[in-house]
Protein backbone atom coordinates (compact mmCIF):
# COMPACT_ATOMS: atom_id res chain seq x y z
CA UNK A 1 0.00 0.00 0.00
CA UNK A 2 1.62 3.31 -0.93
CA UNK A 3 1.44 6.10 1.33
CA UNK A 4 0.40 9.06 -0.82
CA UNK A 5 1.49 12.88 0.25
CA UNK A 6 -1.62 14.08 2.28
CA UNK A 7 -2.25 10.57 4.10
CA UNK A 8 1.82 10.34 5.17
CA UNK A 9 1.57 14.36 6.64
CA UNK A 10 -1.07 13.01 8.70
CA UNK A 11 0.54 10.09 9.90
CA UNK A 12 3.96 11.77 10.46
CA UNK A 13 2.06 14.40 12.51
CA UNK A 14 0.18 11.76 14.49
CA UNK A 15 3.63 10.12 15.54
CA UNK A 16 5.38 13.43 16.46
CA UNK A 17 2.39 14.25 18.82
CA UNK A 18 3.02 10.34 20.34
CA UNK A 19 6.85 11.16 20.64
CA UNK A 20 6.40 14.39 22.27
CA UNK A 21 3.66 12.54 24.45
CA UNK A 22 5.82 9.51 25.53
CA UNK A 23 8.91 11.67 26.08
CA UNK A 24 7.15 14.12 28.40
CA UNK A 25 5.78 11.25 30.86
CA UNK A 26 8.95 9.29 30.98
CA UNK A 27 10.56 12.54 31.89
CA UNK A 28 7.70 12.46 34.37
CA UNK A 29 8.54 8.89 36.18
CA UNK A 30 12.27 9.89 36.38
CA UNK A 31 10.86 12.98 38.25
CA UNK A 32 8.26 11.81 40.15
CA UNK A 33 9.37 8.72 41.07
CA UNK A 34 6.28 7.38 40.33
CA UNK A 35 4.79 4.95 37.81
CA UNK A 36 1.52 5.05 37.71
CA UNK A 37 0.05 8.28 37.38
CA UNK A 38 2.34 8.75 34.43
CA UNK A 39 1.29 5.82 32.39
CA UNK A 40 -2.27 6.55 33.28
CA UNK A 41 -1.64 10.12 31.45
CA UNK A 42 0.23 8.65 28.58
CA UNK A 43 -2.77 6.29 27.57
CA UNK A 44 -4.69 9.25 27.55
CA UNK A 45 -2.72 11.87 25.23
CA UNK A 46 -1.01 9.23 23.90
CA UNK A 47 -3.84 7.21 22.93
CA UNK A 48 -5.28 10.24 21.23
CA UNK A 49 -2.19 10.63 19.21
CA UNK A 50 -2.56 6.84 18.17
CA UNK A 51 -6.06 7.67 16.66
CA UNK A 52 -4.49 10.62 14.82
CA UNK A 53 -2.03 8.38 13.10
CA UNK A 54 -4.74 5.15 12.34
CA UNK A 55 -6.72 7.71 10.36
CA UNK A 56 -4.00 8.60 8.73
CA UNK A 57 -3.08 5.26 7.54
CA UNK A 58 -6.92 4.72 6.69
CA UNK A 59 -6.24 7.47 4.37
CA UNK A 60 -4.42 5.67 1.71
CA UNK A 61 -7.23 3.00 1.43
CA UNK A 62 -9.99 6.12 0.56
CA UNK A 63 -10.07 6.82 -2.95
CA UNK A 64 -9.74 11.12 -2.48
CA UNK A 65 -8.05 13.18 -5.15
CA UNK A 66 -5.28 15.33 -3.96
CA UNK A 67 -7.27 18.19 -3.27
CA UNK A 68 -9.13 15.87 -0.95
CA UNK A 69 -6.75 14.28 0.86
CA UNK A 70 -4.99 17.94 1.51
CA UNK A 71 -8.76 19.11 2.75
CA UNK A 72 -8.14 15.94 5.90
CA UNK A 73 -4.83 17.50 6.71
CA UNK A 74 -5.86 20.78 6.90
CA UNK A 75 -9.04 20.02 9.17
CA UNK A 76 -6.20 17.97 11.08
CA UNK A 77 -3.88 21.37 11.52
CA UNK A 78 -7.16 23.66 12.52
CA UNK A 79 -8.36 21.03 15.09
CA UNK A 80 -5.41 21.01 16.94
CA UNK A 81 -4.28 24.47 17.12
CA UNK A 82 -7.79 25.06 17.88
CA UNK A 83 -7.49 22.16 21.04
CA UNK A 84 -4.53 23.74 22.12
CA UNK A 85 -5.94 26.97 21.93
CA UNK A 86 -8.96 26.35 24.26
CA UNK A 87 -6.45 24.72 26.66
CA UNK A 88 -4.19 27.53 26.53
CA UNK A 89 -7.10 30.27 27.18
CA UNK A 90 -7.46 28.75 30.12
CA UNK A 91 -4.42 29.10 31.20
CA UNK A 92 -4.77 32.38 30.61
CA UNK A 93 -8.13 33.14 32.74
CA UNK A 94 -6.25 30.87 35.59
CA UNK A 95 -3.26 33.06 36.05
CA UNK A 96 -5.67 36.53 35.43
CA UNK A 97 -7.65 35.06 38.68
CA UNK A 98 -3.97 34.68 40.44
CA UNK A 99 -4.30 30.71 40.66
CA UNK A 100 -1.26 28.80 40.16
CA UNK A 101 -0.68 26.12 37.09
CA UNK A 102 -0.22 23.04 37.94
CA UNK A 103 1.44 20.91 35.83
CA UNK A 104 0.35 22.59 32.05
CA UNK A 105 1.96 20.28 29.88
CA UNK A 106 -0.43 17.15 30.02
CA UNK A 107 -3.45 19.22 30.10
CA UNK A 108 -1.88 21.41 26.80
CA UNK A 109 -1.12 17.56 25.79
CA UNK A 110 -4.48 15.83 26.05
CA UNK A 111 -6.21 19.36 24.46
CA UNK A 112 -3.60 19.49 21.18
CA UNK A 113 -4.07 15.60 20.61
CA UNK A 114 -7.64 15.49 21.59
CA UNK A 115 -8.74 18.20 18.84
CA UNK A 116 -6.29 16.87 16.08
CA UNK A 117 -8.07 14.08 16.50
CA UNK A 118 -11.44 15.25 16.19
CA UNK A 119 -10.39 17.47 13.59
CA UNK A 120 -8.94 14.09 11.29
CA UNK A 121 -12.45 12.75 11.62
CA UNK A 122 -14.39 15.61 10.53
CA UNK A 123 -11.79 15.86 8.01
CA UNK A 124 -11.94 12.56 6.64
CA UNK A 125 -15.89 12.82 6.27
CA UNK A 126 -15.49 16.10 4.86
CA UNK A 127 -13.28 14.69 2.07
CA UNK A 128 -15.90 11.85 1.70
CA UNK A 129 -18.79 14.61 1.27
CA UNK A 130 -16.37 16.14 -1.56
CA UNK A 131 -15.36 12.77 -3.10
CA UNK A 132 -19.00 11.82 -3.41
CA UNK A 133 -20.11 15.52 -4.71
CA UNK A 134 -16.52 15.08 -7.61
CA UNK A 135 -17.83 11.53 -8.32
CA UNK A 136 -21.91 12.90 -8.52
CA UNK A 137 -20.61 15.79 -10.80
CA UNK A 138 -18.57 13.47 -13.13
CA UNK A 139 -21.30 11.17 -13.85
CA UNK A 140 -23.86 14.26 -14.21
CA UNK A 141 -21.92 16.34 -16.82
CA UNK A 142 -19.75 13.93 -18.10
CA UNK A 143 -23.09 12.64 -20.51
CA UNK A 144 -24.06 12.64 -23.92
CA UNK A 145 -27.83 13.31 -22.39
CA UNK A 146 -29.48 16.46 -20.83
CA UNK A 147 -30.10 15.49 -17.65
CA UNK A 148 -31.34 17.91 -14.95
CA UNK A 149 -32.51 17.70 -11.08
CA UNK A 150 -36.57 19.48 -10.09
CA UNK A 151 -37.87 20.25 -7.17
CA UNK A 152 -41.27 18.83 -6.93
CA UNK A 153 -43.58 21.54 -8.68
CA UNK A 154 -40.96 21.71 -11.71
CA UNK A 155 -38.30 24.23 -10.61
CA UNK A 156 -34.88 23.51 -11.58
CA UNK A 157 -32.27 22.76 -9.19
CA UNK A 158 -29.78 21.82 -10.91
CA UNK A 159 -29.27 21.22 -14.74
CA UNK A 160 -26.31 19.35 -16.32
CA UNK A 161 -23.25 20.52 -19.03
CA UNK A 162 -24.79 19.11 -21.84
CA UNK A 163 -28.01 20.64 -21.05
CA UNK A 164 -26.58 24.04 -21.26
CA UNK A 165 -24.39 23.69 -23.37
CA UNK A 166 -27.48 22.21 -25.62
CA UNK A 167 -29.34 25.76 -25.57
CA UNK A 168 -26.04 27.89 -25.17
CA UNK A 169 -27.17 28.88 -21.35
CA UNK A 170 -25.53 29.98 -18.00
CA UNK A 171 -26.98 27.92 -15.07
CA UNK A 172 -28.34 30.76 -13.48
CA UNK A 173 -30.32 31.11 -16.72
CA UNK A 174 -32.36 27.82 -15.77
CA UNK A 175 -31.88 27.12 -11.96
CA UNK A 176 -34.83 28.36 -9.79
CA UNK A 177 -36.95 28.38 -12.99
CA UNK A 178 -40.37 26.08 -13.51
CA UNK A 179 -38.62 24.12 -15.95
CA UNK A 180 -42.03 24.69 -18.92
CA UNK A 181 -40.93 28.52 -18.42
CA UNK A 182 -37.23 28.04 -19.29
CA UNK A 183 -35.46 28.97 -22.89
CA UNK A 184 -35.73 25.17 -24.02
CA UNK A 185 -39.47 24.65 -24.22
CA UNK A 186 -40.72 28.44 -24.30
CA UNK A 187 -41.60 28.52 -27.48
CA UNK A 188 -43.45 25.43 -27.63
CA UNK A 189 -47.12 25.22 -26.08
CA UNK A 190 -47.64 21.45 -26.66
CA UNK A 191 -44.04 20.90 -24.99
CA UNK A 192 -44.77 22.76 -22.33
CA UNK A 193 -47.95 20.82 -21.55
CA UNK A 194 -46.62 17.19 -21.75
CA UNK A 195 -43.73 18.53 -19.53
CA UNK A 196 -46.09 19.61 -16.81
CA UNK A 197 -48.19 16.50 -17.13
CA UNK A 198 -44.74 14.55 -16.60
CA UNK A 199 -44.25 16.66 -13.55
CA UNK A 200 -47.62 15.87 -12.02
CA UNK A 201 -47.26 11.98 -12.80
CA UNK A 202 -43.58 11.50 -11.62
CA UNK A 203 -44.46 13.42 -7.80
CA UNK A 204 -47.51 10.67 -7.81
CA UNK A 205 -44.60 7.83 -8.27
CA UNK A 206 -44.77 7.22 -12.02
CA UNK A 207 -41.93 7.92 -14.78
CA UNK A 208 -43.09 8.77 -17.55
CA UNK A 209 -41.70 9.08 -21.09
CA UNK A 210 -42.21 10.90 -24.34
CA UNK A 211 -40.94 12.93 -27.22
CA UNK A 212 -41.31 16.54 -27.11
CA UNK A 213 -39.47 19.11 -29.28
CA UNK A 214 -37.00 21.91 -27.90
CA UNK A 215 -35.42 24.70 -28.95
CA UNK A 216 -31.57 24.67 -28.71
CA UNK A 217 -28.78 27.40 -29.78
CA UNK A 218 -28.32 26.22 -33.42
CA UNK A 219 -32.37 25.21 -33.54
CA UNK A 220 -35.00 22.88 -32.93
CA UNK A 221 -34.71 19.27 -31.87
CA UNK A 222 -36.57 16.16 -31.11
CA UNK A 223 -35.90 14.71 -27.70
CA UNK A 224 -37.04 11.21 -26.10
CA UNK A 225 -38.02 13.05 -22.80
CA UNK A 226 -38.73 11.54 -19.22
CA UNK A 227 -39.30 12.56 -15.32
CA UNK A 228 -39.08 9.90 -12.72
CA UNK A 229 -39.26 10.32 -8.90
CA UNK A 230 -36.07 10.26 -6.61
CA UNK A 231 -36.94 8.81 -3.01
CA UNK A 232 -36.09 9.61 0.58
CA UNK A 233 -35.79 6.48 2.92
CA UNK A 234 -39.23 7.10 3.68
CA UNK A 235 -40.52 6.32 0.25
CA UNK A 236 -41.62 10.32 -0.19
CA UNK A 237 -40.35 11.41 -3.53
CA UNK A 238 -38.15 14.41 -2.50
CA UNK A 239 -37.41 15.46 -6.15
CA UNK A 240 -37.53 14.50 -9.71
CA UNK A 241 -35.14 13.76 -12.89
CA UNK A 242 -35.44 14.73 -15.85
CA UNK A 243 -33.22 13.21 -18.93
CA UNK A 244 -34.08 14.24 -22.48
CA UNK A 245 -31.71 12.66 -25.82
CA UNK A 246 -31.25 13.88 -28.90
CA UNK A 247 -33.35 11.62 -31.39
CA UNK A 248 -33.84 13.90 -34.20
CA UNK A 249 -31.43 11.99 -36.47
CA UNK A 250 -33.46 9.31 -35.21
CA UNK A 251 -37.07 10.78 -36.12
CA UNK A 252 -35.76 12.17 -39.75
CA UNK A 253 -34.39 8.74 -40.66
CA UNK A 254 -37.77 6.99 -39.95
CA UNK A 255 -39.58 9.39 -41.56
CA UNK A 256 -36.73 8.79 -44.75
CA UNK A 257 -37.34 5.01 -44.62
CA UNK A 258 -41.37 5.24 -44.52
CA UNK A 259 -41.39 7.95 -47.56
CA UNK A 260 -38.81 5.34 -49.28
CA UNK A 261 -40.74 2.33 -48.58
CA UNK A 262 -44.30 3.59 -49.83
CA UNK A 263 -42.60 4.92 -52.71
CA UNK A 264 -40.80 1.82 -53.57
CA UNK A 265 -43.94 -0.75 -52.83
CA UNK A 266 -46.53 2.06 -55.12
CA UNK A 267 -43.78 1.80 -57.61
CA UNK A 268 -42.65 -1.36 -57.39
CA UNK A 269 -45.96 -2.93 -57.42
CA UNK A 270 -47.44 -0.96 -60.06
CA UNK A 271 -44.54 -1.72 -62.34
CA UNK A 272 -44.28 -5.35 -61.60
CA UNK A 273 -48.00 -5.34 -62.01
CA UNK A 274 -47.65 -3.81 -65.58
CA UNK A 275 -44.67 -6.73 -66.50
CA UNK A 276 -47.00 -9.71 -65.30
CA UNK A 277 -49.60 -8.01 -67.15
CA UNK A 278 -47.53 -8.33 -70.44
CA UNK A 279 -45.94 -11.39 -69.58
CA UNK A 280 -49.66 -12.81 -69.46
CA UNK A 281 -50.55 -11.37 -73.05
CA UNK A 282 -47.07 -12.80 -74.41
CA UNK A 283 -48.29 -16.56 -72.75
CA UNK A 284 -51.33 -16.23 -74.73
CA UNK A 285 -50.47 -14.92 -78.21
CA UNK A 286 -46.45 -17.24 -78.59
CA UNK A 287 -46.94 -20.06 -80.09
CA UNK A 288 -43.41 -20.92 -80.29
CA UNK A 289 -41.78 -22.79 -77.14
CA UNK A 290 -38.69 -20.62 -76.36
CA UNK A 291 -40.84 -17.92 -76.33
CA UNK A 292 -43.38 -18.53 -74.00
CA UNK A 293 -40.69 -20.52 -71.72
CA UNK A 294 -38.97 -16.72 -71.82
CA UNK A 295 -42.21 -15.86 -70.90
CA UNK A 296 -42.83 -17.61 -68.46
CA UNK A 297 -39.91 -16.57 -66.44
CA UNK A 298 -40.60 -12.73 -66.77
CA UNK A 299 -44.51 -13.90 -65.54
CA UNK A 300 -42.44 -15.95 -62.49
CA UNK A 301 -39.56 -13.13 -61.78
CA UNK A 302 -42.32 -10.56 -61.21
CA UNK A 303 -43.95 -12.29 -59.06
CA UNK A 304 -41.48 -13.06 -56.89
CA UNK A 305 -40.67 -9.60 -56.48
CA UNK A 306 -43.96 -9.05 -56.09
CA UNK A 307 -44.39 -11.46 -53.52
CA UNK A 308 -40.78 -9.67 -52.25
CA UNK A 309 -42.19 -6.29 -52.12
CA UNK A 310 -45.94 -7.37 -50.17
CA UNK A 311 -43.55 -8.87 -47.49
CA UNK A 312 -41.49 -5.61 -47.12
CA UNK A 313 -44.91 -4.09 -46.67
CA UNK A 314 -46.07 -6.59 -43.72
CA UNK A 315 -42.99 -6.12 -42.30
CA UNK A 316 -43.06 -2.10 -42.41
CA UNK A 317 -46.12 -2.21 -40.96
CA UNK A 318 -45.63 -5.25 -38.44
CA UNK A 319 -42.18 -3.59 -36.89
CA UNK A 320 -44.21 0.03 -36.81
CA UNK A 321 -47.53 -0.62 -35.30
CA UNK A 322 -47.06 -4.35 -33.45
CA UNK A 323 -46.19 -4.32 -29.79
CA UNK A 324 -42.57 -5.05 -29.10
CA UNK A 325 -43.48 -5.62 -25.53
CA UNK A 326 -42.42 -9.41 -24.72
CA UNK A 327 -45.07 -10.93 -22.59
CA UNK A 328 -46.40 -15.05 -21.66
CA UNK A 329 -48.52 -16.55 -25.43
CA UNK A 330 -49.97 -19.53 -25.65
CA UNK A 331 -47.71 -21.71 -27.88
CA UNK A 332 -50.45 -24.04 -29.65
CA UNK A 333 -51.99 -21.01 -30.24
CA UNK A 334 -49.28 -19.24 -31.98
CA UNK A 335 -48.86 -22.42 -34.25
CA UNK A 336 -52.05 -23.49 -34.74
CA UNK A 337 -52.63 -20.05 -35.86
CA UNK A 338 -49.30 -19.97 -37.89
CA UNK A 339 -50.68 -22.90 -39.83
CA UNK A 340 -53.98 -21.43 -40.44
CA UNK A 341 -52.91 -18.73 -42.15
CA UNK A 342 -50.16 -19.93 -43.95
CA UNK A 343 -50.39 -20.70 -47.61
CA UNK A 344 -50.44 -24.42 -47.15
CA UNK A 345 -52.59 -26.79 -46.73
CA UNK A 346 -53.65 -27.70 -43.64
CA UNK A 347 -53.24 -31.33 -44.49
CA UNK A 348 -49.67 -31.22 -45.05
CA UNK A 349 -48.89 -30.31 -41.66
CA UNK A 350 -48.71 -32.79 -38.73
CA UNK A 351 -48.80 -30.49 -34.86
CA UNK A 352 -48.63 -31.95 -31.47
CA UNK A 353 -48.07 -28.67 -28.88
CA UNK A 354 -50.21 -29.33 -26.25
CA UNK A 355 -52.26 -26.48 -25.26
CA UNK A 356 -51.98 -24.23 -21.97
CA UNK A 357 -48.08 -24.32 -22.50
CA UNK A 358 -46.85 -20.73 -22.50
CA UNK A 359 -43.79 -18.96 -24.22
CA UNK A 360 -42.21 -15.33 -23.92
CA UNK A 361 -42.69 -13.44 -27.21
CA UNK A 362 -44.21 -10.11 -28.67
CA UNK A 363 -47.30 -9.86 -30.79
CA UNK A 364 -44.71 -9.74 -34.39
CA UNK A 365 -44.10 -13.42 -33.77
CA UNK A 366 -47.31 -14.16 -35.65
CA UNK A 367 -46.54 -12.59 -38.84
CA UNK A 368 -42.92 -13.89 -38.88
CA UNK A 369 -44.14 -17.84 -38.00
CA UNK A 370 -46.43 -17.18 -40.84
CA UNK A 371 -43.91 -16.39 -43.32
CA UNK A 372 -41.11 -18.96 -41.90
CA UNK A 373 -43.73 -21.38 -42.69
CA UNK A 374 -45.04 -19.71 -46.28
CA UNK A 375 -41.50 -20.03 -46.78
CA UNK A 376 -40.85 -23.76 -45.97
CA UNK A 377 -43.81 -24.31 -48.18
CA UNK A 378 -41.81 -23.47 -51.05
CA UNK A 379 -39.81 -25.96 -50.46
CA UNK A 380 -42.10 -28.63 -49.96
CA UNK A 381 -42.57 -31.53 -51.90
CA UNK A 382 -45.76 -33.86 -53.09
CA UNK A 383 -45.08 -36.50 -50.22
CA UNK A 384 -43.56 -34.02 -47.73
CA UNK A 385 -44.68 -33.24 -44.65
CA UNK A 386 -43.97 -30.45 -41.49
CA UNK A 387 -44.30 -31.83 -38.63
CA UNK A 388 -44.22 -29.76 -35.44
CA UNK A 389 -43.80 -30.97 -32.26
CA UNK A 390 -43.29 -29.65 -28.71
CA UNK A 391 -40.50 -30.34 -26.21
CA UNK A 392 -39.68 -28.80 -22.84
CA UNK A 393 -35.96 -28.48 -20.99
CA UNK A 394 -35.05 -25.90 -18.03
CA UNK A 395 -36.94 -22.72 -18.04
CA UNK A 396 -37.11 -23.67 -22.11
CA UNK A 397 -40.14 -24.50 -24.47
CA UNK A 398 -38.46 -25.80 -27.99
CA UNK A 399 -40.47 -25.92 -30.74
CA UNK A 400 -39.39 -29.47 -33.54
CA UNK A 401 -40.14 -28.28 -36.89
CA UNK A 402 -39.21 -31.06 -38.76
CA UNK A 403 -39.27 -31.52 -42.74
CA UNK A 404 -40.15 -35.02 -43.71
CA UNK A 405 -39.13 -35.86 -47.33
CA UNK A 406 -37.67 -32.50 -48.52
CA UNK A 407 -34.84 -30.48 -47.22
CA UNK A 408 -33.88 -26.81 -46.83
CA UNK A 409 -31.02 -25.20 -49.03
CA UNK A 410 -28.37 -24.24 -47.02
CA UNK A 411 -27.86 -21.04 -48.97
CA UNK A 412 -31.40 -20.62 -47.40
CA UNK A 413 -30.30 -21.80 -43.77
CA UNK A 414 -27.49 -19.89 -43.62
CA UNK A 415 -29.79 -16.50 -42.76
CA UNK A 416 -30.27 -18.05 -39.25
CA UNK A 417 -26.31 -18.13 -38.32
CA UNK A 418 -24.60 -16.56 -40.92
CA UNK A 419 -24.11 -12.84 -41.16
CA UNK A 420 -21.57 -13.37 -44.68
CA UNK A 421 -24.33 -15.54 -46.14
CA UNK A 422 -27.23 -14.00 -44.94
CA UNK A 423 -26.33 -10.34 -46.57
CA UNK A 424 -25.07 -11.82 -49.60
CA UNK A 425 -28.73 -13.81 -50.13
CA UNK A 426 -31.03 -11.81 -51.74
CA UNK A 427 -33.90 -14.86 -51.68
CA UNK A 428 -37.19 -13.71 -50.09
CA UNK A 429 -37.17 -16.81 -48.25
CA UNK A 430 -33.99 -16.48 -46.66
CA UNK A 431 -34.88 -12.91 -45.51
CA UNK A 432 -37.98 -14.90 -43.88
CA UNK A 433 -35.74 -16.90 -41.85
CA UNK A 434 -33.60 -14.12 -41.05
CA UNK A 435 -36.87 -12.33 -39.61
CA UNK A 436 -37.71 -14.88 -37.94
CA UNK A 437 -34.66 -15.57 -36.39
CA UNK A 438 -34.55 -11.95 -35.20
CA UNK A 439 -37.42 -11.78 -33.20
CA UNK A 440 -37.61 -15.23 -31.50
CA UNK A 441 -33.77 -13.99 -30.54
CA UNK A 442 -34.67 -10.69 -28.87
CA UNK A 443 -37.29 -12.41 -27.04
CA UNK A 444 -34.38 -14.28 -25.06
CA UNK A 445 -35.05 -17.49 -27.61
CA UNK A 446 -32.87 -19.10 -30.28
CA UNK A 447 -32.77 -20.95 -33.32
CA UNK A 448 -30.75 -24.21 -34.36
CA UNK A 449 -31.20 -26.87 -37.48
CA UNK A 450 -29.99 -30.02 -38.41
CA UNK A 451 -29.99 -31.54 -42.08
CA UNK A 452 -29.36 -35.02 -42.32
CA UNK A 453 -28.97 -37.01 -45.57
CA UNK A 454 -32.36 -38.11 -46.67
CA UNK A 455 -34.13 -37.11 -43.59
CA UNK A 456 -34.90 -33.76 -45.20
CA UNK A 457 -34.19 -30.71 -42.46
CA UNK A 458 -35.41 -30.03 -38.43
CA UNK A 459 -35.33 -26.64 -37.04
CA UNK A 460 -35.60 -26.46 -33.43
CA UNK A 461 -37.04 -22.84 -32.19
CA UNK A 462 -36.11 -22.34 -28.74
CA UNK A 463 -38.26 -19.71 -26.43
CA UNK A 464 -38.05 -19.14 -22.48
CA UNK A 465 -40.65 -21.02 -20.91
CA UNK A 466 -43.74 -18.69 -19.74
CA UNK A 467 -44.47 -20.09 -16.64
CA UNK A 468 -41.19 -18.74 -15.35
CA UNK A 469 -40.08 -15.27 -14.51
CA UNK A 470 -38.03 -14.15 -17.47
CA UNK A 471 -34.93 -12.86 -16.97
CA UNK A 472 -34.40 -11.50 -21.42
CA UNK A 473 -30.89 -12.56 -22.91
CA UNK A 474 -29.67 -12.66 -26.19
CA UNK A 475 -27.70 -16.32 -27.01
CA UNK A 476 -26.04 -16.87 -29.72
CA UNK A 477 -26.79 -18.66 -32.46
CA UNK A 478 -25.63 -21.99 -33.20
CA UNK A 479 -25.95 -24.60 -36.02
CA UNK A 480 -25.38 -28.41 -35.40
CA UNK A 481 -24.30 -30.49 -38.52
CA UNK A 482 -25.55 -34.55 -39.16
Amino acid sequence: MRLRESSLSVVLFGAVLFSFATAYHLFEIFTINSVLPPIVAWLMDGGLAVGVIVLGWRLTEAEFSAAESETTVRWMLVGAVAGGALIGMTFVVRLVEGRTLSEPVFPLLVGINGGALLATFAGYYAARSEAAARRFEGIFNNTYQLTGLLANDGTIVEANETALSFGGLAREDVVGKKLWETYWVEPYTESQQIIEAAVTDACEGELFRDQIKIRGETGSAIIDFSVRPMYDDSGEVVQLIVEGRDITKIQRQKEYLSVLHRYLRHNLRNDLNTIQGYAVLLLEKLEAEPHTERARTIHQTATELSHSSELVKQVSEVTGEESTDVYPQELARLVNRGCDQASIATSRFSVDVPSGQTVYVDDRIHLMFEEFLNALGDHLEDDGEIRITHGQGDEQVHLEISCRGFTIPPAELSAFDSVNERTSTHHPDGIRFWLLKSVVTECGGRITYDTRSGEGTNITLTFVDGSKEMEVTVPPVQQTAG
